[in-house]
């Protein structure tokens, strides 16, 4: 029984139609896999206290107390946090939301893969700026908040930022 024998511009072309399905199964693959859970979810970023830290003559801090969970299969970064701290005037109408603070915090933090972690905010705030919080938390026994930001993530994958906007109610 006799083979079939290719010679040479047959044998390059039988040669570029393996690779050229190579390449194919080789971009297929990387595609699911990129589905299998190498794509970024965004962290859930959530307050879970808010409490007055220290005082002083001109001031004090307020501590905020985030929970950061992470539902990627990979450990998510970041040392680049910006928030606002804002609290409820119902007295004026104009704008109701007041900042009492707002800064960033250039601070490593970590949340392992599928994974939650607390991460602590210190908020120095002056007197001036509560005035207004104040005359709210005397009248009601309470004061409405708001805390927005953006954590700036570090993945595999890129750098994204995940923004937040988590509101409550502080009773001293």
């Amino acid at each position: 029984m006799r083979g079939v024998v290719k010679h040479g511009s047959e044998m390059r072309t039988e040669r570029k139609k393996v690779t050229g399905r190579a390449r194919a199964v080789i971009l297929v693959a990387v595609a699911v896999c990129a589905g299998c859970g190498l794509a970024f979810q965004e962290p859930t970023v959530t307050v879970t206290e808010v409490r007055l830290a220290s005082l002083g003559l001109g001031g004090g801090t307020r501590t905020v107390v985030l929970d950061i969970h992470n539902p990627n299969r990979y450990a998510v970064e970041s040392d680049d946090f910006q928030y606002r701290l804002e609290f409820l005037d119902d007295v004026t109408a104009e704008e109701p939301w007041l900042t009492l603070a707002e800064g960033r915090v250039e601070e490593s933090v970590r949340i392992p893969s599928r994974e939650r972690g607390p991460v602590r905010v210190d908020i120095p705030f002056e007197f001036g700026a509560v005035g207004m919080a104040l005359g709210g938390l005397l009248r009601r026994g309470e004061l409405e908040y708001r805390f927005t930001g953006e954590l700036r993530a570090r993945t595999p994958l890129g750098a994204p930022r995940v923004p937040f906007d988590e509101r409550g109610v502080f009773r001293p």
